[in-house]
């Protein structure tokens, strides 16, 4: 009835620009998760988690998930969850400036927030399953893009203009997920999903 996950995880990223500064810039994080999976009754089942982050430009972060899930049959099961989000620039984001990604920022601070999600799959067929879910999640220093007014070349006789890299005081985001899954025989399957977010 009970089931214990634990891992690490560790990366390490660069790039090298000579457009905006002499040498090399990297990142890296390391990772330790725990997860507990409960099944304290036959068609109940609780999910703990928490995962430490140590980042390189950011430094430490501890973020915890939940989520509560049921079967509904032997083919069936909705689940909800909630988790913490921790999610820092890549090196291109901080960085990488080119003519062709845009204008990087050195200044970006990572998105935090919170997510929560309602799904379910079921299986319609021996050989087809169907997944949908919804999320909403609210994030503070979302990460985005935005158009400036710097010229960035001329194309076709039309002029495109450079995009750079800002945080987003607050950000709210909604959608929904539904996908299909259907194995033909044991050598060929065939996925099919639709995303739809605001």
């Amino acid at each position: 009835k009970n089931e214990l996950t634990a891992g690490v995880e560790y990366y390490k990223t660069s790039v090298e620009n000579e457009f905006a500064y002499a040498g090399e810039r990297s990142i890296n994080n390391k990772a330790i998760f725990v997860e507990h999976r409960w099944k304290f009754d036959d068609s109940w089942q609780l999910n703990t988690g928490v995962r430490y982050d140590k980042h390189s430009e950011y430094g430490s972060e501890v973020t915890p998930k939940i989520a509560l899930n049921k079967k509904l049959d032997d083919s069936s099961n909705v689940y909800l969850s909630w988790g913490k989000v921790f999610n820092a620039p890549t090196t291109d984001e901080l960085y990488n400036n080119n003519s062709g990604m845009g204008l990087a920022n050195p200044n970006l601070k990572p998105e935090k927030g919170d997510v929560w999600t309602l799904g379910g799959n079921t299986k319609l067929s021996e050989k087809t399953n169907l997944s949908a879910s919804v999320f909403y999640s609210k994030i503070d220093d979302a990460i985005d893009w935005y158009e400036t007014n710097i010229v960035g070349g001329e194309y076709n006789g039309e002029v495109w203009y450079l995009w750079q890299v800002e945080n987003v005081n607050k950000e709210e985001r909604r959608g929904l997920e539904i996908s299909i899954n259907h194995e033909f025989d044991e050598y060929l399957s065939a996925y099919v999903s639709y995303n739809y977010m605001q």
